[in-house]
């Protein structure tokens, strides 16, 4: 792991390197974080499966709502549209996951030096700007990844630290990397442009390299 710049208060930037080849995923994820965080370990699953099923039903995460502030006003939604990632893609980029999935292997495999393989997952801006003025609405915290032969790049526009960015950073890769990389060795870059709830940062990263990062 490269911490390249932490952040230093509440809403700076942060960028880091993590391997994601050797980065533990699924089932063995689930087991090193239950060793840290037993609840942890239970959300994780959660996030996988929703992620999985494509399920939007904001009423699979009532029980962790209570540990993570930022659950509570979702509860309220009758959609997850954008925080379930895999739901999200989809629907920026009006394609299916299996087809994005494909399109950039294929991609990559057929232009290694390209620039040009981003997928993006951000709302447009009156959808950010009308769920603060005028109704809640699930707005992703994930912006892009953008897709090169050996270094996704993972950029967020903000990254709950404390309660999301394990998570985040595990479902990403399982769901968006490994099916892209393999067995290849790549490097992961995190970046977000706001950091929220980072007084635990030093422990996060500390978890981050037990799982393998």
């Amino acid at each position: 792991m490269n911490i390249i710049k932490p952040p230093e208060f509440e809403n700076d930037d942060y960028l880091i390197r993590i391997s994601g080849h050797s980065l533990k995923l699924g089932d063995e994820a689930t087991e090193v974080l239950s060793t840290v965080d037993e609840k942890l370990s239970r959300y994780y699953k959660k996030k996988r499966f929703v992620f999985s099923e494509r399920e939007t039903n904001p009423d699979q995460f009532k029980e962790f709502a209570d540990d993570r502030p930022s659950l509570r006003s979702l509860l309220e939604l009758k959609v997850l549209d954008s925080t379930v990632y895999t739901v999200a893609a989809e629907k920026q980029n009006d394609s299916s996951y299996e087809f994005l999935m494909s399109c950039i292997k294929n991609h990559l495999d057929s232009k290694p030096n390209t620039r040009r393989c981003l997928l993006r997952f951000s709302n447009s801006l009156p959808t950010y700007s009308f769920s603060e003025i005028s109704r809640p609405k699930d707005v992703t915290c994930l912006s892009f990844i953008h897709y090169f032969s050996n270094e996704p790049r993972m950029v967020f526009r903000a990254s709950d630290v404390g309660n999301e960015l394990i998570t985040d950073i595990l479902t990403i890769s399982e769901f968006f990397l490994r099916p892209i990389y393999e067995e290849k060795e790549y490097e992961i870059s995190i970046y977000s442009s706001t950091a929220q709830n980072i007084s635990g940062w030093n422990s996060i990263m500390n978890t981050l390299e037990t799982l393998g990062g």
